[in-house]
């Protein structure tokens, strides 16, 4: 980072490999990532999805050192040991498949031979509504617009990142630019809470899937630096090293303000284990009070800011 004195660059190149030595206490042998379910008495119950493996090895993939490399790999073998035919995936076993799981889990098994040779494109393209969105649940079609089978912004733009710019995305491209455009984005949002959550799914969507919004790089640019910018002290810490991921995966440069802050905020939130706590990820859907947390993620996010502010 050519303003930040060395000795914080230091305490950042130090706080990274810290967390990274976190991961890989925390992370179970076989690769799968802890995140929790938490109901609405506050009980909380430890669990396993891939969901949160695919989001931790996407969220790691910037990081060069060899000991992500080595958590990548780990989880990489978690995701596709426990993958179905025709390369597919379920958050829980009582579960159908879904869309959310199986797009981030191709786009980090995009070499297992199901989904190197698209077997599960059909699959996919078949939970299309009449609108051209993707719904959440594969199943059958009678259920495929049931209102329970919920079209959710964010889960359109991961998919969106594994199938590419192609007819069969289209719709739903125009979907999200319009949510966008039309400052909609928050009222769409199903199983997220905050409209981080889809900025940085759409970067990520940007970068994998081009041209794919690419008109929208600036609006995003602008309503990521507007969310930053805007937050107190207490502004989610996953939120804030998710902005400065999007924004770096937009190719766009991030103000030296929020990089100072982000910067004296990954040094003094971090935990004496290496971690970074975590707030809300995700929510079963705004009607039910059950949420899910997974600290390991969130350090994984924290990680991946933290070299994108010593490269700058």
């Amino acid at each position: 980072m050519s303003s930040c004195p060395y000795p914080l660059t230091d305490a950042l190149e130090d706080a990274r490999r810290r967390g990274l030595a976190c991961l890989e206490a925390t992370l179970r042998a076989d690769g799968a990532w802890p995140s929790l379910l938490v109901n609405a008495a506050g009980k909380e119950s430890e669990e396993f999805p891939p969901f949160t493996a695919a989001l931790g090895h996407l969220a790691l993939e910037s990081c060069e050192l060899p000991e992500a490399a080595k958590l990548r790999f780990r989880t990489k073998g978690y995701i596709e040991r426990i993958c179905e035919f025709p390369g597919i995936w379920r958050y829980w076993d009582s579960l159908p498949p879904d869309l959310d799981d199986t797009a981030v889990c191709s786009l980090v098994c995009a070499s297992h031979i199901w989904v190197a040779l698209g077997l599960n494109v059909e699959g996919i393209l078949g939970i299309r509504d009449s609108q051209g969105r993707f719904r959440t649940w594969m199943v059958s079609r009678p259920d495929i617009e049931a209102e329970w089978n919920a079209a959710d912004p964010v889960v359109n733009a991961n998919v969106i990142a594994y199938l590419g710019d192609h007819a069969g995305t289209r719709q739903a491209q125009h979907w999200l630019e319009r949510l966008i455009m039309n400052e909609r984005e928050t009222e769409a949002l199903v199983y997220y809470p905050e409209t981080m959550d889809l900025y940085v799914a759409m970067a990520r969507t940007a970068r994998s899937a081009p041209p794919v919004f690419r008109a929208l790089r600036p609006t995003l640019r602008a309503r990521i630096t507007a969310y930053l910018a805007s937050r107190s002290d207490l502004f989610d810490l996953t939120r804030l090293a998710q902005g400065v991921c999007a924004l770096n995966m937009l190719g766009e440069s991030v103000e030296t303000a929020i990089l100072e802050e982000a910067a004296h905020r990954f040094l003094g939130e971090q935990s004496s284990g290496g971690g970074w706590p975590c707030s809300n990820l995700w929510r079963r859907a705004p009607e039910f009070p059950v949420v899910f947390r997974s600290d390991a993620l969130s350090t994984a996010y924290c990680i991946a800011a933290i070299g994108h502010i010593l490269r700058r």
